[in-house]
């Protein structure tokens, strides 16, 4: 049977000497493996449609429920993130935490493509701070697969905007700082109210409106901590792609 979707590659791997497999975020079935064959050759039709960050329109033979490559036409392939290394290695991360979190042949995940473009997209345009879009993507992200931090009011007071908080990754609350009472090994960060009006943002908000706020350095540095803390906490993963992007900001 042939079908046809788009998606975004987001691994590629050797398939034996006649071919690779490339895994697909797409539009309408999560992560597919596809096969793609005599696809080593330099000059071949669809290398640039199944490259790395490649968006494309794929057609597919579907057999036995596996997929194999006919054709492919790329639609965006992202091309600015080779012009540096930490944008790169931030991209490389963001397609990690999917790879990772997004189930195969999963029908729910089309705003987590939304997402991953939307954010590349952003990457590439150098009209958003890397550490902004990082914090974005990961607290998005974290939202979509189920695992929303409760933000709508203190549960202990039932206070909607304090002026002062404290944010448990834990419990995935916020609290008033009065309020907060610690816990054994609770991972928590006080943040200014500014930061919870950005976290509200990310979480709430349409994805074709998501990264238009603005937020000082002090809240970014705040939120940053709190979004990766967010995602460790949660998923119990800290992959080597965020290590290396960490170590080449630290050189700059």
């Amino acid at each position: 049977m042939i079908v046809t979707k788009k998606g975004l590659v987001l691994r590629v791997r050797l398939g034996g000497e006649k071919g690779k497999y490339i895994d697909i975020l797409t539009d309408n079935k999560g992560i597919i493996e596809v096969f793609v064959r005599c696809s080593k050759k330099i000059n071949g039709k669809h290398i640039a449609a199944t490259q790395l960050f490649a968006y494309s329109n794929f057609c597919l033979m579907e057999k036995e429920k596996r997929y194999y490559l006919e054709s492919a036409e790329p639609i965006h392939i992202f091309y600015n993130l080779r012009n540096s290394i930490s944008k790169l290695a931030l991209a490389s991360y963001f397609l990690d935490l999917i790879h990772y979190t997004v189930p195969k042949d999963n029908l729910q995940q089309n705003e987590i493509l939304r997402l991953i473009l939307n954010t590349l997209y952003y990457l590439t345009e150098d009209t958003r701070d890397e550490a902004f879009l990082k914090s974005v993507f990961e607290l998005r992200l974290m939202s979509e697969l189920g695992m929303m931090p409760d933000v709508i009011m203190c549960p202990v007071c039932y206070e909607h905007t304090p002026k002062e908080l404290v944010f448990s990754v834990n419990r995935g609350k916020f609290y008033c700082k009065n309020c907060y009472e610690s816990i054994e090994n609770d991972f928590s960060f006080f943040m200014p109210v500014g930061g919870l009006m950005a976290i509200r943002h990310i979480i709430l908000t349409d994805i074709s409106r998501m990264f238009q706020f603005k937020i000082s350095n002090k809240i970014q540095n705040i939120l940053s901590a709190f979004t990766e803390e967010f995602v460790h906490y949660n998923l119990d993963y800290f992959p080597r792609t965020l290590i290396y992007y960490k170590s080449i900001i630290k050189k700059n």
